[in-house]
């Protein structure tokens, strides 16, 4: 069995599957929703907390978003909607098996927009606000290292650079909010937050 030719494969059954793994509970609809989102943004169950949310946000949030097409117009909607990605999933696998890296990432760039398009055609602009507000907060604390860090003496080229990168990221994407093109602020949220969660814990550079 050729495993990587079966790995679109496997990434579209996670999306279908995820239409099943949506368990009744005694919330409505918007509660659970909202605590998908919140989970889904955060990671781990765990909301906001100063670890911040793990990698693969956005194909949670998909998840979520399946789930509440489940919910509100069945099996067969919510399958059809994660169909749609299917060929987007395998241009994306396609390239990268012909590493093709200029093509993949492009393919990966129309798979995630059409991701967060989906998610707040079906979520609404939840998401978009809070990865905006995680997005601020993760942004004022990388300027508030850099300040820290120039006071103790240290060469703070390299986070002061970071720093502004990521304050332009932040201002194109609440203005792309702004505009009403929320899949575009979420994507620009995102790439904050996973950004920021990589450098892990917050800490003054080495002297």
């Amino acid at each position: 069995m050729d495993f990587r030719k079966s790995l679109a494969a496997v990434a579209v059954l996670g999306l279908l599957v995820a239409c099943e793994q949506s368990p009744t509970t005694n919330t409505t609809p918007t509660e659970s929703t909202s605590f998908a989102i919140q989970t889904a943004i955060a990671g781990g169950g765990m909301v906001f907390q100063d670890g911040g949310p793990q990698p693969a946000v956005l194909g949670r949030l998909v998840h979520a978003a399946l789930g509440k097409i489940r919910h509100d117009s069945g099996e067969e909607a919510a399958r059809a909607a994660a169909a749609q990605l299917k060929p987007l999933i395998e241009a994306a696998h396609a390239a990268r098996t012909a590493h093709d890296s200029t093509a993949a990432r492009a393919a990966m760039n129309a798979l995630r927009l059409a991701e967060a398009t989906l998610v707040v055609n079906t979520l609404g602009t939840e998401p978009v606000t809070r990865s905006l507000e995680l997005a601020t907060n993760r942004v004022a604390a990388i300027n508030e290292m850099a300040t820290r860090a120039a006071a103790a003496g240290h060469d703070v080229a390299r986070i002061q650079a970071l720093a502004a990168a990521m304050t332009q990221k932040l201002a194109d994407a609440k203005a792309a909010a702004a505009a009403g093109n929320n899949a575009a602020a979420l994507l620009g949220a995102m790439a904050i937050v996973e950004g920021a969660h990589a450098m892990g814990p917050a800490r003054g550079p080495h002297p």
